[in-house]
């Protein structure tokens, strides 16, 4: 995972400021024993983020390869 260009561990809990930021994720598919099976791709979305909330960056392989959306939790 990226954010505002820097790299954060995976599954990482990141605390960031109001405002807007760029997210971004990696995502490796198509993985099989076969070499060259396998693809990746890189999304990022720009996001604005609102004071005192608190979000979760889904990421999917369903429908299309490395689907992401931001989640805002309930307070």
């Amino acid at each position: 995972m990226r954010v505002d260009g820097r790299t954060v561990l995976g599954g990482a809990v990141v605390e960031l400021a109001p405002g807007r930021h760029r997210l971004g994720v990696y995502c490796r598919y198509n993985l099989s024993i076969m070499i060259g099976d396998a693809q990746s791709v890189q999304r990022e979305v720009d996001v604005e983020l609102a004071p005192g909330a608190r979000y979760r960056l889904e990421a999917s392989m369903a429908l299309a390869p490395c689907t992401m959306r931001l989640v805002r939790e309930s307070p």
